[in-house]
């Protein structure tokens, strides 16, 4: 599926293949490619009872359809890709993901597309890089700052589900305890009801005699 930019931000929904023609302003082009970490649930998907990273290939192709650029990125990625070329030459994007040669391609496909995966792509100059401060470290920085905000909802959801299993564990032994309790109130009765019975007799006897 090919998609023509529209604006120097987009974001796309990436199943089998999607690529995307940008056209460079300047002669050295830098494309920042950042995996989306806004829905951290979509970053992975689940086989074989384990979450998988799911990784990208990309590749960058000038206007002879020649790759000038290429790799691959994993989850919450960042790449930077810059491309020298023309005034105004027109490059194209096309991103695949990754399927390990040992998996089943189909299947992972489809269970892939139950967790469709998002791909903000930022188009930016060098020129403009400096002229916005826009930094790598800045880029690592808000992605650290979202990864702690992840850790400690997922620290948060552990203690919800720790104070979960000592409530039930409490209440499990609540009823141990009860169930005890009711045991040893059956054998009391039961005693007390022999004695009192032994005593009437040995009354009643005591009576005839």
């Amino acid at each position: 599926m090919l998609t023509i930019l529209p604006s120097l931000s987009m974001w796309l929904m990436i199943f089998e293949e999607k690529c995307f023609y940008y056209r460079c302003d300047t002669e050295n082009q830098t494309i920042l490619i950042q995996h989306n970490t806004q829905e951290p649930q979509l970053d992975q998907r689940h086989g074989g009872g384990n979450k998988l990273d799911v990784g990208y290939r990309f590749q960058v192709k000038n206007s002879k359809d020649e790759v000038v650029q290429g790799g691959k990125f994993i989850a919450a990625g960042k790449v930077d890709v810059t491309t020298t070329s023309h005034v105004h030459e027109q490059f194209k994007v096309c991103f695949v993901i990754d399927i390990d040669e040992n998996e089943n391609k189909e299947k992972v496909l489809r269970d892939y597309k139950r967790f469709a995966k998002r791909v903000d792509i930022n188009i930016t100059s060098s020129e403009e890089l400096k002229k916005d401060q826009i930094t790598k470290d800045e880029l690592v920085a808000k992605s650290e700052r979202l990864g702690n905000k992840i850790k400690a909802a997922r620290s948060q959801q552990d203690g919800s589900q720790y104070r979960r299993n000592n409530l039930e564990s409490s209440v499990l032994s609540i009823e141990s305890q009860y169930k005890l309790l009711t045991v040893l109130s059956i054998i009391v009765y039961v005693c007390l009801s022999y004695l009192a019975n032994n005593r009437i007799k040995s009354y009643l006897k005591n009576q005839k005699m």
